[in-house]
């Protein structure tokens, strides 16, 4: 799997992959970074120097600089010193405070977890991060990752098993305000299924997301629900956004 570059003209699109990035292994482009972006991956991305970052197969998180535009990408780097022997999940920057939501199983505040996805908080002071902060809302036994922060709504997007779903990986919302997250919202059994809905990211305020349960034969699918319907409704994506494979965001 690896990461492909979006063209549009008018309502065409033409679907590249992204030269100088792609590996044998798995890419996942997940957010804006500065000038760049966030990525994924457990492959053996190449530093500025030549150097192989990853060797261990582990999924862990780059950020990776763009040249003239995204179609060419360069300088793998690791988006932050907190590695551990587990998978990271993805990541979305806030440029407004310089907070990076993350999501990732790996113990890196301590608490003895069993191992499993959590999401955190943490922010960049223009040379270091600050210590991680779990989301209050991460509670229990349940998956908690792929946070998406949509700063004009002050929203955080995520999937999660967590109770009150349809089954399986959901997508649910929370709201940031001044006295802290709102409590978590289900998006519905018209977005969710009892297979897994993953991957969801925010634009121009409609939810963007990945699942293989609306249509199982062709197994992960691109959909979004729109902000006009409250988020409770799933509209396949045209080709060739969607492909004969799996499709993730």
């Amino acid at each position: 799997m690896g990461i492909s570059l979006v063209h549009q003209a008018q309502w065409n699109y033409n679907v590249a992959p992204v030269s100088g990035l792609n590996t044998q292994g798995n890419e996942i482009a997940c957010g804006r970074y500065n000038d760049g972006l966030i990525v994924t991956s457990n492959g053996n991305l190449k530093s500025k120097g030549g150097r192989s970052w990853n060797e261990s197969g582990v999924i862990q998180l780059f950020s990776i600089e763009k040249t003239s535009d995204f179609s060419l990408l360069k300088n793998a780097m690791p988006l932050t010193k907190f590695k551990g022997p587990h998978d990271d999940g993805t990541a979305s920057y806030n440029p407004l405070d310089s907070m990076l939501y993350f999501s990732t199983s790996n113990d890196i505040i301590g608490k003895k977890s069993t191992f499993i996805q959590r999401i955190y908080q943490c922010k960049w002071n223009g040379q270091n991060w600050s210590v991680p902060e779990m989301l209050p809302f991460c509670e229990g036994n349940f998956v908690y990752t792929h946070p998406w922060f949509d700063a004009e709504r002050n929203l955080l997007v995520f999937s999660s098993d967590r109770k009150g779903g349809q089954g399986g990986m959901d997508i649910w919302y929370v709201y940031k305000t001044e006295n802290g997250w709102t409590i978590p919202a289900n998006c519905g059994g018209q977005v969710n299924t009892s297979a897994s809905e993953v991957f969801p990211s925010c634009y121009n305020g409609d939810i963007y997301f990945s699942s293989n349960g609306w249509i199982p034969e062709r197994g992960f699918e691109l959909f979004k629900s729109e902000e006009n319907n409250q988020w409770m409704n799933a509209i396949q994506l045209d080709a060739p956004l969607n492909s004969d494979g799996d499709d993730l965001m």
